[in-house]
């Protein structure tokens, strides 16, 4: 079991109406693909956490329809459970994020939300090298998943020709390429991977464990650009 998680901000879990509640998981249920709900669980100060476990075998599934439902790209039997969510959230008052373990997903754009207060995001050409673990989905649109140096996880995504491909080589090391979507932390203002649309992709050679991460390592991690003023041209083309 993996665990999904929507963060409710302005309420907590003595405060959030049962009825409300209630309508929550019923929109949570058919956006994540009409999965049973197995818990809910999870309190953290300052807001209610509906933390839902998700079978395995439907996690990159799930995490594919909250993506896509955010940017308007998905199925319509999972864009009005997601709509009717941000209605819900809107008509409570409060504000929204989806978190996938502990790495957060999407930032759902509530009224309450002050345009200047949305994080900047910037599409730009990329690579990361790290362990890919995971390729799974049935729809066009593929979800990926690989550790990078550091242990965090890339999100990524690619077609169903290089999702076959890249399923031979499941829990190989890789260096992938494609472009990725950026976002700008609101704490200290420094740029962070939120996922990788991945277009081609190598095989790094096979060494054992610890001769990889150092290989790795010396390789370098996620790759930018190296033109200068490449910051500037994130501010200057922001979305």
């Amino acid at each position: 079991m993996k665990h999904l998680t929507l963060k409710l901000y302005g309420t907590d879990p003595d405060t959030l109406p049962l009825a409300s509640l209630s309508k929550y998981l019923s929109c949570l249920d058919k956006l994540y693909g009409g999965k049973e709900i197995k818990s809910l669980a999870d309190v953290e100060q300052g807001c209610a956490c509906l933390k839902i476990a998700v079978d395995d075998a439907d996690y990159d599934e799930a995490l594919q329809h909250i993506r896509q439902a955010s940017e308007g790209k998905a199925a319509k039997r999972y864009m009005d459970p997601y709509n009717q969510l941000l209605g819900q959230i809107e008509k409570d008052g409060y504000e929204g994020e989806f978190y996938a373990g502990k790495v957060r997903i999407v930032r759902l754009p509530t009224k309450k939300r002050s345009p200047r207060s949305e994080a900047l995001t910037q599409k730009m050409a990329c690579s990361v090298k790290g362990r890919l673990y995971s390729v799974g989905g049935k729809d066009d649109t593929i979800p990926i998943r690989i550790e990078d140096l550091e242990g965090k996880v890339v999100m990524g995504e690619t077609n169903q020709t290089l999702a076959t491909a890249l399923g031979k080589d499941l829990f190989k090391h890789i260096h992938a390429h494609g472009e990725g979507e950026w976002e700008q932390s609101e704490v200290g203002g420094s740029w962070q991977l939120r996922r990788i649309v991945i277009s081609s992709y190598e095989v790094i050679e096979n060494l054992d464990p610890k001769s990889a991460f150092n290989k790795l390592r010396a390789l370098g991690g996620i790759k930018l650009p190296r033109e200068k003023g490449v910051h500037s041209d994130i501010l200057d083309n922001r979305s």
